[in-house]
């Protein structure tokens, strides 16, 4: 369940990712770092 929760969490994370990325270009990279940042201390932490 826990695991779904991540994978859920990712999945928006990288859709916002990618619909700010359609608006803002410069913003994609920082979405991307967060995202992915958040998602190792969760899969590290779990």
């Amino acid at each position: 369940m826990r695991f779904f929760a991540i994978v859920l969490a990712t999945a928006f994370a990288v859709s916002s990712s990618a619909a700010l990325a359609r608006h803002h270009h410069h913003h994609y990279a920082g979405s991307t770092f967060v995202s992915s940042t958040l998602y190792d201390s969760r899969a590290g932490g779990g």
